[in-house]
């Protein structure tokens, strides 16, 4: 689960570790729900409302946690799992389509925008931030509302 990674943490790294899965848990609760399809089929964790439901039973709203097994959160697809790649590895997969795409749509608001970034399991993680709009809310929107 999310809870044995983060709880191996050195003592050092546990405040910025639940830090991070706290935002990640927001973006990918949040960004999950955007994503009605995966390929060619319904989300399977979208219920029938379009909420978040990761346990599979369809209604009761299970939405990632600590507990949450780490599949959700390990990319797999069928390029790199074969023809039976797990659904819960293409969640991933289909929020960073997401955020790419909502990325670009960003850059394109402001003139900035070059060329369509493309994101897949092989680009390294170094030359995606690099590519991103990266902000943090607190520092750069708040101040924007009042």
């Amino acid at each position: 689960t999310h809870q044995n990674v983060l709880e191996r943490l050195p003592p050092h790294l546990e405040e910025t570790g639940k830090r991070a899965f706290a935002a990640y848990q927001e973006a990918f609760n949040t960004g999950l729900a955007q994503i009605p399809q995966f390929a060619c089929q319904r989300n399977p964790f979208l219920t029938e409302s379009g909420a978040v439901d990761l346990s599979g039973s369809k209604g009761t709203g299970q939405k990632l946690t600590a507990k949450t097994p780490l599949s959700f959160s390990v990319p797999s697809d069928e390029s790199s799992a074969g023809p039976s790649a797990d659904a819960m590895g293409m969640c991933t997969i289909h929020l960073s389509a997401l955020f790419t795409r909502l990325n670009n749509e960003v850059l394109a608001m402001l003139g900035l925008e070059e060329e369509p970034l493309t994101v897949t399991t092989a680009t390294p993680a170094p030359h995606v931030r690099r590519l991103l709009v990266s902000y943090d809310r607190a520092r750069d929107l708040l101040p924007l509302l009042h």
